[in-house]
């Protein structure tokens, strides 16, 4: 029990950290990502994904979802990471920010 409680601390603390530390230039904005990995920890859903621009904002970076949409951003996350889909999230680049919007992006 002591385990769990210290990690949801760190978590609550690197949360924090990316909320009251922000990136240079760290205003919302709309990236071409590739979902690496997602699922439910700590009683979130996490999306990591990786900016596929030539000079990537983040890589393998931990984004939270709104637990009140967390089904729908399941859904297409596991969906682009079943077709190897790259998609557009609108959210900020530093770690544990929260993700407003996803889409899958057709294949070109």
């Amino acid at each position: 029990m002591k385990v769990k409680r210290v990690i949801l601390t760190l978590v609550i603390l690197v949360g924090l950290l990316g909320v009251f530390a922000p990136v240079a230039g760290a205003a919302p904005a709309w990236y071409f990502v590739t979902v690496n990995t997602t699922g439910i920890g700590w009683g979130y859903t996490l999306i990591n994904a990786t900016d596929t621009a030539s000079s990537p904002a983040f890589t393998n970076r931990y984004f939270v979802v709104d637990p009140n949409v967390a089904k729908q951003f399941l859904a297409v996350a596991l969906t682009a990471i079943s077709n190897g889909s790259v998609v557009q999230i609108y959210t900020e680049p530093a770690e544990w920010s929260a993700i407003s919007s996803i889409l899958i992006v057709p294949a070109q």
